[in-house]
């Protein structure tokens, strides 16, 4: 059981390093073919996971599956900066990041509807396998190549050690990319420890447990889509520090309320960790946007150590 859990932080690293392959890459040969490359590497994984007769296969599977899916991740923001700039890119991302909200709130529903029909574990990764087929097939005929600075130098380790050596000199960067990190990795805690929460600390049932999880995660979805109109009329830093102002004032309240077993769920947990929920929706969005800003000719390589650093926390 705790080898089978330990897919997930395992998921997370291999999810990190393949991102700063993926980064450099997609600045010199451009973003589809690199997300092209990463999804067939996901679909092999994936099958690997149903084929798998130990444990140990599986968890090589898992990661191989991080590696390959994470091309999609790196590439996404790396488009977005490709094609908008400051208010315009905060916007997108803030869209992006709504989306990417859902997928947690969804993945335990679909799963377990999985496991109910099938009734067994295989299932989940044979829909997987059939969701990252259509993406692929998507990306094939759909989606155009963003990449204007295409370069035809050799990529050797000097130059990608060049690259993001110049990445890491912008303070700017380093600050923005570890607010979204610590953010990011607060709330993938609250997501990896909600089941013990809820199930074992407050003891609701399984199917109270995907309604309450969805409570919470309905201040992410409304903190990302605000973010989208507030850049009309707010800077991106007002927005990230308002969005951290309110994730420590949910984190406190949680805190302080945490020792009054005689309140309801809601106002003990629920609401407080809406509020956190929140904040990490306004902060997201803005900080990605302030942290791409100043690369344009490397933005794959600067969304690279993003994305990186925020998994690498996170699995922390």
């Amino acid at each position: 059981e705790s080898l089978v859990q330990l897919s997930l932080v395992i998921f997370m690293i291999g999810g990190a390093i393949g991102q700063l392959f993926y980064g450099p890459f997609s600045d010199k040969y451009g973003r589809k073919p690199v997300i092209i490359v990463g999804l067939v590497i996901y679909l092999i994984a994936t099958t690997m996971c149903i084929l798998a007769n130990s444990i140990n296969l599986f968890l090589f599977a898992r990661i191989m599956q991080a590696f390959g899916c994470c091309s999609a991740i790196v590439t996404a923001f790396a488009i977005v900066r490709d094609y908008f700039v400051d208010e315009q890119m905060a916007k997108i991302v803030a869209y992006i990041s709504a989306v990417i909200i859902i997928s947690p709130v969804l993945a335990p529903l679909v799963g377990s509807a999985f496991l109910g029909h099938y009734h067994n574990w295989h299932s989940i990764f044979i829909g997987l396998d059939i969701f990252g087929f259509i993406s692929l097939l998507l990306v094939i005929f759909c989606l155009k190549e963003s990449n204007k600075y295409k370069h035809s130098n050799p990529l050797s380790l000097g130059k990608i050690f060049k690259d993001y050596l110049s990445i890491f000199k912008s303070g700017a960067f380093i600050g923005f990319t570890l607010a979204n990190a610590m953010i990011f990795g607060s709330f993938l805690l609250y997501i990896s420890e909600s089941p013990f929460i809820f199930i074992n600390y407050f003891h609701v049932s399984e199917h109270n447990y995907a309604v309450n999880f969805g409570i919470v995660a309905i201040g992410l979805m409304i903190g990302s889509l605000t973010v989208s109109r507030l850049v009309k009329n707010f800077s991106n830093k007002a927005i990230l520090l308002t969005g951290a102002f309110l994730v420590i004032i949910g984190s406190a309240c949680l805190i302080s309320l945490s020792s009054k077993s005689n309140l309801p769920i809601f106002l003990q947990f629920l609401a407080p960790m809406m509020l956190v929920s929140l904040g990490v929706g306004l902060v997201g969005p803005c900080a990605i946007a302030c942290a791409l800003k100043p690369f344009d000719k490397n933005a794959g390589s600067a969304a690279a150590v993003m994305g990186f650093t925020r998994f690498l926390l996170a699995s922390c």
